[in-house]
């Protein structure tokens, strides 16, 4: 499922990547 994160809560992405991939385990680490 896609969950909408702030930008600021997401480090090192810029503010255009402010949805992550999450497939109900483990957090995903940035791409």
């Amino acid at each position: 499922m896609w969950l909408p994160i702030p930008a600021t809560e997401i480090d090192g992405l810029p503010d255009a990547f402010e949805y992550r991939f999450w497939e109900g385990g483990e957090f995903p680490a940035d791409p």
